[in-house]
């Protein structure tokens, strides 16, 4: 039921909640994704669609988010979900591009708005032609038949190393499907650093 109730939510006209509904049906009933990933198939629903191809941490999908990558609209986005995947950084591996020149604000006379807010300004730009060197070196390392996150098959182990010691925006999503894999808690990595690593142990240890 729960399962039915978050798959019509996906649709909803409420661009946060279908987000949400998204996430958790791919990380807690990842044997939804397909139907999930088919119900975004629309321009409107690009973005979310990306998000929820790198949420779902399928290799399969590495091909499909390459393509968005020579997107300017979708790039940035793109190449995090890559991450989420593959576990690739762009600056370590070499595929962080220059930023592009963007149209200038100023560009329509008369034109007094302001200007849209970047919702991926903090992401980097990707280079299309340099991630598609690195995977055709890298890819064939990586279990095709493993769901993945950061580089290594989803288990409940990898996802409490990234937990306690993984960059901070990458915990909230292990915590997720650590919660799921281990129908413990969900961590609280909304914490500062220092909150987290004092409840590492104590948490790690009621939950195991």
């Amino acid at each position: 039921m729960a399962v039915e109730v978050l798959m019509a939510l996906v649709s909803d006209a409420d661009p946060e909640l279908a987000e949400a509904a998204t996430r958790c049906l791919v990380a807690h009933a990842p044997q939804s994704t397909d139907e999930v990933l088919a119900m975004l198939d629309g321009p409107a629903t690009l973005r979310l669609r990306v998000k929820a191809s790198g949420w779902s941490g399928r290799l399969a999908q590495v091909p499909t988010l390459m393509a968005h990558l020579g997107n300017r609209a979708t790039a940035r986005l793109a190449g995090t979900a890559l991450t989420w995947i593959t576990g690739s950084d762009p600056d370590l591996h070499g595929w962080h591009a220059p930023k592009p020149s963007m149209p200038s604000s100023d560009a329509v006379d008369g034109d007094d708005r302001l200007p849209a807010s970047d919702p991926d300004k903090p992401l980097a730009w990707p280079d299309a032609d340099a991630f598609a060197r690195w995977w055709h070196r890298a890819g064939s390392t990586l279990d095709a038949g493993s769901r993945h996150f950061l580089g290594a098959p989803l288990t409940a182990h990898w996802l409490a190393v990234v937990m306690t010691s993984g960059p901070l925006p990458f915990r909230h999503l292990a915590a997720e499907h650590w919660q799921r894999m281990t129908h413990g808690p969900l961590f609280p990595t909304n914490l500062p650093a220092h909150a987290q690593r004092a409840r590492f142990a104590g948490f790690f240890g009621e939950a195991s």
